[in-house]
Protein backbone atom coordinates (compact mmCIF):
# COMPACT_ATOMS: atom_id res chain seq x y z
CA UNK A 1 0.00 0.00 0.00
CA UNK A 2 3.01 2.75 0.36
CA UNK A 3 4.62 1.62 -2.85
CA UNK A 4 8.17 1.26 -2.80
CA UNK A 5 10.47 3.60 -0.28
CA UNK A 6 14.12 3.21 -1.64
CA UNK A 7 16.22 3.42 1.42
CA UNK A 8 20.23 3.69 1.36
CA UNK A 9 21.28 0.85 3.30
CA UNK A 10 25.56 1.69 3.59
CA UNK A 11 25.62 3.43 6.98
CA UNK A 12 22.34 2.96 7.82
CA UNK A 13 21.34 2.43 11.41
CA UNK A 14 17.81 3.04 11.66
CA UNK A 15 15.03 4.46 10.03
CA UNK A 16 12.40 6.70 12.07
CA UNK A 17 8.91 8.08 10.17
CA UNK A 18 8.69 11.82 11.05
CA UNK A 19 6.15 11.25 13.87
CA UNK A 20 7.79 9.16 15.47
CA UNK A 21 10.08 10.44 19.12
CA UNK A 22 13.63 11.15 18.91
CA UNK A 23 16.00 10.15 21.71
CA UNK A 24 19.51 10.21 21.92
CA UNK A 25 21.14 6.96 22.52
CA UNK A 26 22.67 8.04 25.45
CA UNK A 27 23.80 11.14 27.22
CA UNK A 28 26.32 13.49 26.79
CA UNK A 29 26.48 13.12 23.05
CA UNK A 30 26.18 15.91 20.13
CA UNK A 31 23.08 15.57 17.89
CA UNK A 32 23.27 16.90 14.25
CA UNK A 33 20.30 17.10 11.99
CA UNK A 34 20.91 16.95 8.17
CA UNK A 35 18.92 18.78 5.72
CA UNK A 36 17.11 15.76 4.26
CA UNK A 37 15.95 14.54 7.48
CA UNK A 38 18.58 12.62 9.18
CA UNK A 39 19.27 12.61 12.53
CA UNK A 40 23.18 11.39 14.01
CA UNK A 41 24.05 11.61 17.48
CA UNK A 42 28.35 11.12 18.47
CA UNK A 43 30.69 14.12 19.25
CA UNK A 44 31.46 16.78 17.22
CA UNK A 45 34.65 18.57 16.08
CA UNK A 46 35.08 20.85 13.11
CA UNK A 47 37.41 20.95 9.94
CA UNK A 48 37.36 23.18 7.16
CA UNK A 49 34.17 23.43 5.30
CA UNK A 50 32.91 20.30 7.03
CA UNK A 51 31.80 19.03 10.51
CA UNK A 52 32.86 15.75 11.82
CA UNK A 53 30.78 13.32 13.95
CA UNK A 54 32.93 10.75 16.10
CA UNK A 55 30.75 7.64 16.50
CA UNK A 56 31.44 4.90 18.86
CA UNK A 57 32.61 1.73 16.65
CA UNK A 58 32.12 3.35 13.54
CA UNK A 59 34.09 5.52 10.82
CA UNK A 60 33.88 9.34 11.50
CA UNK A 61 31.00 10.92 9.70
CA UNK A 62 31.96 13.97 7.78
CA UNK A 63 29.19 16.63 7.54
CA UNK A 64 30.12 19.63 4.33
CA UNK A 65 27.91 22.61 6.17
CA UNK A 66 25.78 22.92 3.29
CA UNK A 67 23.84 20.10 4.02
CA UNK A 68 24.08 20.45 7.86
CA UNK A 69 20.33 21.82 8.84
CA UNK A 70 21.09 22.30 12.37
CA UNK A 71 23.68 21.25 15.52
CA UNK A 72 23.11 20.65 19.03
CA UNK A 73 25.91 20.50 21.22
CA UNK A 74 26.02 18.74 24.35
CA UNK A 75 27.20 19.38 28.08
CA UNK A 76 26.10 20.78 31.49
CA UNK A 77 26.18 24.59 30.61
CA UNK A 78 22.69 24.52 28.70
CA UNK A 79 19.53 23.15 29.58
CA UNK A 80 16.60 23.14 27.10
CA UNK A 81 13.52 24.04 29.11
CA UNK A 82 11.92 21.72 26.65
CA UNK A 83 13.62 18.71 28.78
CA UNK A 84 13.54 20.16 31.67
CA UNK A 85 11.00 18.34 33.70
CA UNK A 86 8.71 21.40 35.43
CA UNK A 87 8.90 21.45 39.08
CA UNK A 88 4.77 22.65 38.95
CA UNK A 89 2.13 23.16 36.81
CA UNK A 90 -1.06 25.06 37.14
CA UNK A 91 -3.05 25.57 33.87
CA UNK A 92 -6.36 25.84 33.67
CA UNK A 93 -6.92 26.65 29.56
CA UNK A 94 -9.79 25.69 27.20
CA UNK A 95 -9.44 22.11 27.22
CA UNK A 96 -9.14 21.64 31.33
CA UNK A 97 -7.06 21.60 33.54
CA UNK A 98 -3.18 20.47 32.91
CA UNK A 99 -3.88 21.27 28.95
CA UNK A 100 -2.11 24.50 28.53
CA UNK A 101 1.44 23.57 27.81
CA UNK A 102 2.63 21.89 24.93
CA UNK A 103 5.80 21.02 23.87
CA UNK A 104 6.38 20.99 20.04
CA UNK A 105 9.44 19.55 18.04
CA UNK A 106 10.39 21.24 15.16
CA UNK A 107 13.55 19.39 14.15
CA UNK A 108 12.14 17.70 11.13
CA UNK A 109 10.30 20.08 10.36
CA UNK A 110 10.76 23.53 7.85
CA UNK A 111 10.52 26.04 10.93
CA UNK A 112 12.68 28.35 12.27
CA UNK A 113 13.02 26.96 16.03
CA UNK A 114 14.09 23.33 16.63
CA UNK A 115 11.39 23.38 19.76
CA UNK A 116 8.55 25.20 21.22
CA UNK A 117 6.88 25.20 24.39
CA UNK A 118 2.83 27.07 23.61
CA UNK A 119 2.11 28.36 26.82
CA UNK A 120 -2.17 29.09 27.08
CA UNK A 121 -3.44 31.73 29.47
CA UNK A 122 -4.44 30.60 33.18
CA UNK A 123 -1.29 28.72 33.13
CA UNK A 124 1.93 29.05 35.59
CA UNK A 125 4.56 26.96 34.75
CA UNK A 126 7.88 26.67 36.96
CA UNK A 127 11.42 24.92 36.64
CA UNK A 128 13.84 24.52 39.27
CA UNK A 129 17.12 26.11 38.18
CA UNK A 130 19.68 23.28 37.63
CA UNK A 131 22.59 23.05 40.53
CA UNK A 132 25.77 25.16 39.13
CA UNK A 133 23.79 28.09 37.60
CA UNK A 134 25.34 30.69 39.28
CA UNK A 135 22.88 33.79 39.66
CA UNK A 136 23.88 36.77 37.67
CA UNK A 137 25.36 34.01 35.32
CA UNK A 138 22.89 32.62 34.02
CA UNK A 139 20.58 33.84 31.05
CA UNK A 140 17.74 32.69 29.84
CA UNK A 141 17.14 32.76 26.23
CA UNK A 142 14.44 32.34 23.92
CA UNK A 143 12.39 34.20 20.64
CA UNK A 144 9.03 35.03 22.28
CA UNK A 145 6.27 35.23 19.79
CA UNK A 146 1.97 35.33 19.81
CA UNK A 147 0.29 32.59 19.50
CA UNK A 148 -0.03 32.11 15.19
CA UNK A 149 -3.73 32.80 14.55
CA UNK A 150 -4.11 34.70 17.87
CA UNK A 151 -7.09 36.97 18.52
CA UNK A 152 -6.56 38.32 22.07
CA UNK A 153 -3.71 39.72 23.82
CA UNK A 154 -2.03 38.04 26.54
CA UNK A 155 0.39 39.29 29.40
CA UNK A 156 3.48 36.84 30.08
CA UNK A 157 5.40 37.24 33.44
CA UNK A 158 8.52 35.91 34.52
CA UNK A 159 9.64 35.60 38.20
CA UNK A 160 12.26 33.75 40.29
CA UNK A 161 11.80 33.24 43.82
CA UNK A 162 8.15 34.75 43.46
CA UNK A 163 9.72 38.30 42.56
CA UNK A 164 9.00 39.34 38.83
CA UNK A 165 11.46 40.73 36.89
CA UNK A 166 10.00 40.63 33.38
CA UNK A 167 6.23 41.70 31.97
CA UNK A 168 5.62 41.79 28.21
CA UNK A 169 1.57 42.07 26.44
CA UNK A 170 1.44 40.25 23.54
CA UNK A 171 -1.25 41.06 20.90
CA UNK A 172 -2.33 38.95 17.75
CA UNK A 173 -0.42 41.49 15.95
CA UNK A 174 2.87 41.73 18.39
CA UNK A 175 5.94 41.43 16.89
CA UNK A 176 8.21 38.79 18.11
CA UNK A 177 10.55 39.72 20.33
CA UNK A 178 14.22 37.99 21.50
CA UNK A 179 14.73 37.30 24.81
CA UNK A 180 18.65 37.10 26.70
CA UNK A 181 17.70 37.90 29.76
CA UNK A 182 19.86 37.61 33.32
CA UNK A 183 17.95 35.30 35.93
CA UNK A 184 17.87 37.08 39.50
CA UNK A 185 19.11 34.45 42.43
CA UNK A 186 16.83 32.14 43.01
CA UNK A 187 16.41 28.19 42.65
CA UNK A 188 13.31 28.62 40.77
CA UNK A 189 11.86 29.98 37.29
CA UNK A 190 8.47 30.60 37.11
CA UNK A 191 6.70 31.31 33.73
CA UNK A 192 3.18 32.35 34.01
CA UNK A 193 0.64 33.54 30.98
CA UNK A 194 -2.46 34.81 31.86
CA UNK A 195 -5.64 37.02 30.00
CA UNK A 196 -5.91 40.48 29.94
CA UNK A 197 -9.21 42.17 30.37
CA UNK A 198 -11.08 40.16 27.85
CA UNK A 199 -11.10 36.17 26.98
CA UNK A 200 -10.74 35.63 23.71
CA UNK A 201 -9.91 31.98 22.07
CA UNK A 202 -7.08 31.28 20.82
CA UNK A 203 -4.55 32.91 22.13
CA UNK A 204 -1.09 32.34 24.16
CA UNK A 205 2.71 32.61 23.69
CA UNK A 206 5.06 30.24 22.16
CA UNK A 207 8.38 30.19 23.72
CA UNK A 208 11.24 29.23 20.54
CA UNK A 209 14.02 27.60 21.11
CA UNK A 210 13.64 28.18 25.35
CA UNK A 211 17.19 27.28 27.37
CA UNK A 212 19.03 27.98 30.39
CA UNK A 213 22.90 29.26 29.72
CA UNK A 214 25.68 30.45 31.88
CA UNK A 215 26.37 34.24 30.09
CA UNK A 216 30.38 33.70 30.02
CA UNK A 217 29.77 30.72 27.37
CA UNK A 218 26.70 32.63 25.82
CA UNK A 219 27.58 34.60 22.91
CA UNK A 220 25.65 37.60 21.12
CA UNK A 221 23.48 36.10 18.09
CA UNK A 222 20.79 33.69 17.25
CA UNK A 223 20.49 31.08 20.11
CA UNK A 224 19.49 28.13 18.39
Amino acid sequence: ALGILPIPRQGLLAYVFPDSPVNPPSSGLDEIGLKDGSLFFGKVRFETGKVVLDRSGQDPLRVPWEKLHYLIRSGKETFWLNGLASSSLESHGPLGPGEGVLSMDYRRANEPSLFALRVLPKTRLSYRIPTGFPAGKTLLQTHLAPLPNSRGPVTFTLSVGGKEFYRKRFAPDSIPEKLSIPLPKGDELTVVVDFEERIVYPCGVDMHDAHLAVADTVKEGNPK
